[in-house]
């Protein structure tokens, strides 16, 4: 199921304009939630921390958060600078929503 879920998330971000891209794939975590077991982070373009691409992390920690998910959160990308900065703008986007 995770393959399948990076293969349609994967699909929805190039095919499908700014806008709507993370309104879908919010949507697809949604639907998927049950069999979702791990999220996996790295902004789009470059597979980098959160701030570097396209991607408003804070907004689907927001969700998630919203829809109950409780599992891990990991960073699986690049450092587009300082691996320090990196880890920092990761928790910046993840770890607000459950700090509360």
């Amino acid at each position: 199921m995770a393959f399948a879920l990076a293969a349609c998330a994967e699909m929805l971000w190039r095919d499908l304009p700014m806008e709507w891209r993370v309104k879908r794939l919010i949507d697809l975590c949604r639907r998927a939630l049950p069999w979702i077991g791990e999220i996996q982070v790295a902004d789009v373009p470059g597979r980098c921390e959160p701030g570097t691409g396209e991607i408003a992390y804070s907004g689907v920690a927001r969700a998630l958060d919203a829809m109950g998910y409780d599992g891990p959160v990991g960073m699986e990308a690049f450092a587009s600078g300082d691996p320090e900065d990196a880890l920092a703008a990761f928790r910046a986007a993840f770890a607000s929503p459950w700090a509360g």
